[in-house]
């Protein structure tokens, strides 16, 4: 019985001397890092990543024989807040504006300055 506690007594200072060894190598750590830390602020600065939006090239996809797979559709989202123009100022612009989206999408210039007045008694009636 006295070597099975000589073993067990051995073991428990094993493990208890590596618990030792372990705290005094984490403090080490811990004090070295307060001492340099300098040096490790601007380390950290030198190695930031910063992230920067890409545009990617615009433009079709072609299989290796030459038929098309995939393309891209440029598609734009306009948008504008009613809530801020003054009577006046909508009463400038709804006719230029109204030109002008004739123009681009082929509907009556009529059509855009209809629905475009129909939206500003919806808004004027809801502020009421």
């Amino acid at each position: 019985m006295e070597t099975k506690d000589k073993f067990v007594l051995a073991r428990t200072y094993l493990v208890a001397g590596s618990l030792l060894v372990l705290a005094v190598v984490i403090a080490f750590k811990l004090i070295n890092i307060q001492i340099e830390g300098d040096a490790y602020r601007k380390k950290a600065e030198e190695t930031t990543f910063r992230e920067a939006t890409i545009i990617p090239n615009k433009g079709n996809l072609y299989s290796d024989d030459g038929s098309l797979l995939a393309t891209s559709v440029t598609r734009y989202d306009i948008r504008f807040d009613t809530q801020t123009p003054k009577n006046k100022d909508f009463e400038q612009w709804v006719r230029p504006l109204s030109d002008s989206l004739s123009k681009m999408f082929k509907k009556p210039s009529s059509y855009y300055q209809n629905l475009l007045r129909k939206e500003e008694v919806i808004k004027t009636e809801a502020c009421y």
